[in-house]
């Protein structure tokens, strides 16, 4: 899950990535893909941050890229050893090799997990579906609460959790991500109580999803981030 740093922690962690060069993927409203950098330097009079400019791209090219509709803001992702860290600058200028940006205003970090995992919004319904593990005519359809390239958290009543104990296998798992079906067999991992503050009483399952092939592996984990960076950084 994604959880904002204070300012300080944040500062320290890009200071981090800039003592070690560490690797920094950013993009922009106005390109679709990944621009992989280098972090390089951190100017604390200018309140400024630096890395070398992606591939062979020259300065006038990155500019005009990131500048394009009035837009200029990017957004970064920089894997740290202890943490992922997330944030938007403000683009600045470029020289010779590198290209400045300012220091930002806020910062969030994401757990260290195999697959990242996004919260479902409130408004927004995700459902799955899948043969009931007592009664295998019968076709259940459950609210997911959360969900990765790796599992999912399916909501249920009360009194279905006794159906759901660690090790079920739920066959026929299906459900539906923009318009793509997609369908495997899922493993409940454990059953827990929902929040008082969730909007009903109930428990989250936890399942691990089992034979899901690797172009839909993809495509949940290319959801889940492009969902992520909508959600945390306002595209």
């Amino acid at each position: 899950m994604f959880e904002p740093i204070d300012f300080d922690t944040g500062i320290k962690s890009l200071r981090e990535g800039i003592r070690t060069s560490s690797t920094a993927q950013l993009w922009t409203k106005n390109y679709t893909g990944d621009l992989i950098c280098h972090l390089t330097g951190f100017d604390p009079v200018k309140k400024s941050f630096s890395l070398w400019r992606p591939g062979q791209m020259d300065g006038d090219e990155f500019k005009a890229l990131v500048t394009k509709n009035g837009e200029k803001n990017c957004h970064f992702t920089i894997s740290l050893a202890q943490v992922t860290l997330f944030f938007k600058a403000f683009f600045v200028d470029c020289d010779e090799i590198h290209a400045h940006f300012a220091v930002p205003d806020s910062f969030f970090k994401v757990q260290r997990r195999a697959h990242m995992r996004i919260s479902i919004p409130n408004g927004y319904v995700l459902k799955v579906s899948f043969k009931n593990p007592i009664d295998v005519t019968e076709t259940l359809h459950k609210k997911v609460i959360d969900i990765s390239a790796g599992g999912a958290a399916i909501f249920v009543t009360g009194e279905e959790q006794v159906f759901f104990e660690r090790g079920t296998i739920l066959e026929d798992f299906g459900f539906t991500i923009k318009g793509k079906n997609l369908k495997c067999r899922a493993e409940v991992l454990h059953t827990r109580a929902v929040p008082d503050t969730f909007q009903k009483p109930g428990y989250r399952v936890g399942v691990r999803f089992l034979g899901l092939n690797a172009e839909d592996t993809a495509y949940v984990n290319d959801y889940v981030n492009s969902e992520a960076r909508k959600y945390i950084l306002g595209l």
